[in-house]
């Protein structure tokens, strides 16, 4: 796992060509990342096994690409390694009847845990992942379209916010998606090598809900009230352990370093290595403040421990 694979070995010309066709927001540069993340993976775009998704594509300063694995591809790729098997135990949900909501979230669900088990050293070993339904359910405000005085149409919130309708599998069948988010962090988490900033369909269903009404809504004099109340302004998106973040630019450093200092070592140094793409990310957006988050990693590296707050 985790060789390099020739693009060539796993595709013909005409196959990659119509991958291309299938992609056309990704650049030359991140098409060809794609494709050989999709080779050494294993995995086959034409069966939608993995795609490429490119968030802010029309800003060139906050533009970036995120490769999307189904769940199934999750597995397969885990299982490829020799040390994987799920968990024969369903997924274990928490709900509270009062965060019942009919547009928001109908089965009032809380979080779902999920295990993978990992052989290492002789044994089987559980890794365990969490996913809270307000980390992940795509929540989209109400409105309507209307025009200003310059004749540009801009979208106008009327405060009320529901599951997000372009989603509706989040609200057919919501345990089933939440778990997946759930299983995705569990498979990535314990095989970080190959999985690291891939990221399946269904975590990033909030994140895409948030980066398209951005762009939808660039003109308006809503977006800045909008964009605080769903957390999408200058953000990057970190895995924090417990669930996919995205964190403000300017708040980035503190954050980590906060919930890093509560982590033990290994943790630590696997969070390093889950968000190897985002850490590059914010140090080309930040990198006095990234260089802090730089500087906390290799003493934690040196030291082997992690520390106290």
């Amino acid at each position: 796992m985790g060789q390099l694979v020739s693009i060539t070995d796993r595709f013909r010309a005409p196959q990659v060509a119509l991958i291309r066709r299938m992609n056309p927001d990704c650049s030359e540069d991140e098409f060809n990342q794609f494709m050989h993340v999709a080779a050494t993976l294993g995995l086959d775009p034409l069966k939608k096994q993995v795609y490429a998704f490119v968030f802010s594509k029309d800003k060139p300063d906050k533009r970036r690409m995120s490769i999307i694995v189904g769940i199934d591809g999750f597995r397969a790729v885990a299982k490829r390694s020799g040390s994987y098997r799920p968990d024969d135990r369903a997924p274990r949900f928490m709900t509270d009847p009062e965060a019942v909501d009919a547009l928001r979230n109908p089965l009032g669900l809380i979080s779902v845990e999920v295990t993978a088990y990992q052989h290492s050293h002789g044994a089987w070993y559980p890794v365990t992942a969490i996913a809270f339904w307000d980390e992940f359910a795509p929540i989209v405000e109400d409105g309507e379209w209307q025009e200003n005085d310059r004749g540009k149409r801009y979208f106008k919130g009327n405060g009320k916010f529901r599951l997000d309708p372009a989603k509706d599998n989040w609200r057919k069948m919501p345990r089933v998606m939440l778990a997946k988010c759930a299983e995705a962090q569990a498979i990535r988490r314990g095989w970080p090598e190959d999985l690291s900033a891939i990221y399946s369909d269904e975590e990033l269903d909030k994140a895409r809900t948030i980066d398209l009404t951005a762009t939808e809504l660039a003109e308006s004099a809503e977006v800045e009230r909008r964009m605080a109340m769903i957390g999408g302004a200058d953000c990057i998106l970190f895995d924090m352990g417990d669930g996919l973040e995205r964190i403000a630019i300017g708040k980035a450093a503190d954050t980590i370093i906060a919930k890093l200092r509560t982590m033990p070592v290994h943790d630590v140094l696997q969070w390093r290595n889950m968000n190897r793409v985002p850490l590059q990310e914010f140090w080309g957006r930040a990198k006095t403040d990234a260089l802090e988050v730089k500087k906390f990693l290799e003493g934690v590296e040196k030291s082997a421990e992690v520390p106290a707050p």
